[in-house]
């Protein structure tokens, strides 16, 4: 299944404390942060509005704009949510805050995805210790990012970036466990070299590894150079780790002549 994931989710767990007075209501505000959080204190923090287009118009594609923001609080065992709601990006954000009201004063699940207009998610929050414990509670929450994506030059053997006079298009394929991720088709060339690909969108949940380290996702790249007739002049299989966020410039793909790598998996 083919997504742009662009969802915000806020989920708040109940924990097992003391039940207070009800009708506590807070009022909830969000950021959207595309930066790679899984290199903390070294990338630096790329925020964006509800278009979701960074400050510096970016190359290639626009990225999906977030649309709703889906907000659950849900108590410690997960059965009963008091909110569940969805919000308007726009009314959590730039100082903006959506009131979550009837609450008990005790601890919550916070779950909150930020989603594009095709319900993927693209930025996501989550909270097991959630606790508005005052009569007015203001809380402004960062999503990160969901997403990542792949941006490489292809080169054509020794021909480098200076592309073949019969190569029209480049169709790529991400694969993850055998399942399609993503898939598209673009020119090759333009001026006669290579045209930058860059692959948005691509759903990551990076796990936790050592001392505070992150596995990356990994994902199979493959990539055709075809002609004006479809057939595969170039082609190119590889593995392709996947951060989140857009710190994903990596080596060139270097297309070999033929098409035995798009055998098994043609595109």
């Amino acid at each position: 299944m083919i997504k742009t994931i662009f969802t915000v989710s806020l989920a708040i767990i109940l924990g097992c404390g003391d039940r207070g007075a009800s009708n506590v209501t807070t009022r909830l505000g969000w950021t959207l942060d595309y930066a790679d959080w899984t290199q903390a204190g070294i990338t630096q923090p790329d925020v964006r509005g509800c278009s979701n287009q960074p400050s510096d118009g970016g190359n290639g594609t626009p990225y999906p704009a977030v649309t709703q923001v889906h907000v659950q609080l849900m108590d410690a065992s997960q059965q009963t949510a008091p909110i569940d709601a969805m919000f308007a990006c726009d009314e959590g954000i730039g100082g903006q805050r959506v009131p979550l009201t009837n609450l008990e004063a005790e601890t919550y699940v916070l779950k909150v995805t930020a989603l594009a207009s095709d319900n993927s998610a693209l930025y996501a929050y989550h909270d097991n210790a959630f606790h508005p414990n005052t009569a007015s509670v203001e809380q402004d929450i960062t999503l990160r990012a969901a997403v990542g994506e792949l941006r490489f030059f292809p080169r054509f053997g020794s021909q480098g970036l200076t592309c073949p006079n019969d190569v029209e298009n480049i169709s790529y394929k991400i694969i993850s466990h055998s399942d399609l991720i993503a898939q598209g088709t673009m020119a090759a060339c333009r001026d006669g070299f290579a045209n930058e690909i860059n692959i948005r969108n691509i759903p990551v949940e990076p796990k936790p590894g050592a001392n505070g380290s992150y596995i990356a996702d990994q994902f199979d790249l493959l990539i055709e150079a075809k002609n004006s007739a479809g057939n595969v002049l170039y082609c190119n299989q590889s593995q392709r780790t996947v951060k989140p966020g857009n710190k994903n410039l990596t080596n060139d793909v270097v297309l070999q002549a033929g098409s035995a790598c798009g055998a098994s998996a043609p595109l």
